[in-house]
């Protein structure tokens, strides 16, 4: 996991986790614009999990929250991929 992380901070300059998987608030802002801009919903990103790559690239569980609230049990998920490419792709989470 540490190495994706390092190769995806290399490729991408402030998309890094801080510490010990602690992340910033512009890094969970960052993931969240990225699924707004995919056309989802997505207030606020509580947290980033980094998931098993696949051949599509290097995944992250991407869970969003209202804004504003509690942990209600409203929260979503959605799988962003980061592409080799530089790419990005979002799509609804999937157990």
């Amino acid at each position: 996991m540490r190495v994706a992380v390092a190769v995806i901070a290399a490729l991408l300059p402030g998309i890094s986790a801080a510490q010990s998987d602690v992340w910033s608030l512009t890094v969970l802002e960052r993931y969240a614009s990225w699924v707004r801009d995919s056309g989802f919903a997505c207030p606020v990103a509580t947290r980033v999990i980094e998931v098993v790559p696949d051949d599509r690239g290097t995944a992250f569980k991407v869970i969003c929250a209202p804004a504003g609230s509690a942990v209600t049990g409203q929260e979503v998920a959605y799988r962003v991929t980061l592409r080799p490419n530089s790419s990005g792709l979002v799509e609804p989470w999937q157990e």
